[in-house]
């Protein structure tokens, strides 16, 4: 029923109530009309709010990719996306004219040279090959200009645009089919170099692919380049059901773990016995996105409820998993998964720890927390669901540890996460320890009590200050739970940049934030994540709550 139509509705019904409202019995039906009315407008709100929502997330990012192609001279829809893909690739025909305009950067004329270079940046990325070649050029200036135009290309796909662009034309594939989407993808497929552009590559052609696309993606299936293999092994499945398990089959055992999990994704419905244990032997990958994605399909094969909990460690996870596919019938998993499979998500790795066990004193393990500190009869306690690092003693630093290998089967975190904790601190001995979160080798703190709050980063090892100490816009009060966010998104070359958000609990407009990126001789390799109280005596370092999220999707504080 329309909503219009809807409400015209219940207003005639209301006057109806009202002229028999006379009788008793009427006026008990009223009372009961208008809680069930009330409950009913606010269950419509409420569910047609969310959908909203979502419309209107899908317009605006709809206008963002109209405005990605537009800006590269592309009509903003399935045939403008389908132009700039085949722009990525070079032709026969292109490659002559790169191979022409190489040729002349070391023209004697300047004008010849500038108009080659700009119609070489105009090519893009499909230069970028031939170019490599010209470094090597006899011509000096030939060279020269070479290595300019590929620093100016990696300048423009290291600022996003590039990235931006090619996902848009992505998503308008992901919308509505368009005829040439499949030959168009399964050849810019070995182009891509971010994962988020293969998997949003994968789920364009398997949303696109057709029956009479059936032979093109079966002589994919042996293509030289694996991430084509890897999109094309699904893809036969989703065209040709039943007679394309003959041909799928083998590559379970393939050698790359890659084409496994691809192999498992198609097949998975119509072998389950088979696939499951397939997808066991991955939880043992050295790759962190194979394992986590094959746990993810495994975690969806039974109750994603109970394999969401947070007291469980990655490996007790992974031994519940591997009992359940060897002692449950398949009639007892939640088959089919249909769509589900060909999602490529990764399971995600939660902590959460709200320090509800009262401890009188914590020696070594807290729960999945481990106790560690330098300090000769330093405690530390937890009653009424607060952690205490307890002061008073010598120099020296307490601290409470998760690990990548807890959370996500790993040896260190090789994507972005969010730590968050409620933090604090008695007054005593204000300034003379720091409390905080600490990520790999280096230590994001603040004084509590102190005026200012001194917020600083230090390596852990050599406590030697990366970040000097800072003003925070509020003193932290003594006694007081701080919320305090760190989000860790790796770089390249083992960099790290770390996100510190701080918010003032009696003035939520007072947010301290501090964005740093940290070379990898300090912060170390990715291991661990800790809570941390370091200095002198004084006061206990309070803990409210501790959580890690690898996937980081929860943007709100």
């Amino acid at each position: 029923m329309r909503p219009k139509r809807h409400f015209a509705f219940l207003a005639k019904y209301e006057l109806l109530l009202r002229s028999c409202s006379q009788t008793a019995q009427a006026f008990v039906f009223w009372c009961v009309y208008r809680v069930v009315l009330s409950v009913g407008l606010l269950t419509f709100c409420l569910v047609n709010t969310d959908n909203l929502r979502a419309e209107d997330r899908e317009q605006s990012q709809l206008a963002m990719d109209r405005i990605q192609l537009a800006k590269v001279g592309v009509s903003p829809d399935q045939q403008g996306a389908i132009d700039y893909l085949n722009r990525l690739r070079p032709t026969d025909e292109s490659k002559r004219s790169i191979a022409h305009l190489i040729v002349k950067l070391g023209h004697s004329d300047f004008v010849t040279r500038e108009k080659a270079r700009k119609s070489l940046h105009d090519f893009g990325i499909q230069a970028e090959v031939q170019l490599r070649v010209a470094l090597d050029s006899r011509d000096l200036e030939v060279a020269m200009q070479a290595n300019n135009l590929l620093q100016t290309l990696t300048e423009l796909q290291d600022s996003g645009l590039h990235d931006a662009r090619l996902s848009a034309a992505l998503r308008f594939l992901l919308r509505e089919r368009h005829p040439d989407s499949v030959r168009t993808l399964l050849k810019i497929i070995p182009l891509l170099q971010r994962q988020n552009q293969m998997d949003q590559a994968c789920a364009a052609l398997w949303f696109a692919v057709e029956s009479h696309d059936a032979d093109r993606i079966a002589q994919c299936l042996f293509h030289e380049h694996q991430f084509v293999r890897m999109a094309a092994i699904p893809a036969l499945e989703i065209v040709h059901g039943d007679p394309a398990v003959v041909k799928i089959r083998p590559f379970l055992s393939d050698p790359s773990e890659s084409i496994r999990l691809a192999a498992v994704r198609a097949l998975i419905d119509r072998e389950p016995r088979l696939c499951a244990a397939k997808l066991v032997e991955l939880l043992g990958s050295d790759d962190t996105r194979t394992k986590l994605r094959a746990a993810w399909l495994l975690s969806q094969l039974f109750d994603p409820q109970t394999d969401e909990k947070t007291d469980l460690q990655f490996e007790e996870r992974a031994k519940i998993w591997k009992s359940r596919v060897a002692t449950l019938e398949t009639s007892q998993w939640q088959l089919p998964l249909r769509g589900k499979r060909l999602q490529l998500h990764e399971f995600r790795g939660i902590y959460r720890e709200e320090f509800k066990q009262s401890v009188a004193k914590i020696i070594g393990r807290y729960g999945q927390l481990q106790y560690e500190t330098s300090v000769a009869n330093a405690s530390a306690s937890v009653d009424r669901g607060l952690l205490r690092l307890h002061g008073n003693h010598a120099e020296g630093d307490q601290r409470m540890i998760v690990t990548a290998k807890q959370l996500i089967g790993s040896a260190h975190f090789t994507k972005s996460f969010d730590v968050k904790a409620e933090i604090g601190g008695e007054a005593e001995g204000s300034g003379g320890y720091h409390v905080g979160i600490s990520i790999g080798n280096l230590r994001l703190l603040f004084h509590p009590g102190h005026r200012g709050g001194g917020f600083r980063i230090e390596r852990v090892d050599n406590h030697q200050y990366i970040v000097t100490n800072q003003s925070m816009p509020f003193t932290p009060l003594a006694g007081v739970l701080h919320k305090m966010r760190v989000r860790v998104t790796p770089q390249k070359e083992g960099r790290v940049l770390l996100e510190a958000i701080i918010a003032n609990p009696k003035a939520p407009q007072q947010t301290y934030v501090n964005k740093f990126l940290a070379e990898k001789t300090d912060i170390g390799p990715l291991t661990q994540v800790r809570i941390e109280r370091s200095g002198r005596s004084g006061g206990d370092a309070l803990f409210g709550s501790f959580s890690v999220d690898t996937v980081g999707i929860d943007q709100r504080f």
